[in-house]
């Protein structure tokens, strides 16, 4: 570079703006899930469905733990 400005401007990501929030993505990706699940109801029976409840309940849990012990705020909802 010569040093002269360009026009060009550098700066941090994400480069492209947009409006949605952390809670509007994960919800995109619960819904993109629902076909696997209903998938995997109809192949492996209703017991996979409460394993995937089981699981997901026990990440709630613990994600709510770690940010009570660490002093974070809670997270979870999102």
């Amino acid at each position: 570079m010569t040093g002269k400005d360009n026009g060009l401007m550098v700066s941090p990501a994400p480069h492209i703006a947009d409006p949605s929030d952390t809670t509007v993505i994960m919800r995109d990706v619960l819904i993109a899930l629902l076909p696997a699940l209903a998938a995997s109801a109809y192949l492996f029976g209703f017991g996979a469905v409460a394993l995937t409840l089981f699981c997901a309940g026990c990440c709630e849990f613990f994600e709510w733990g770690m940010c009570r012990l660490c002093g974070r705020v809670q997270t979870a909802g999102d």
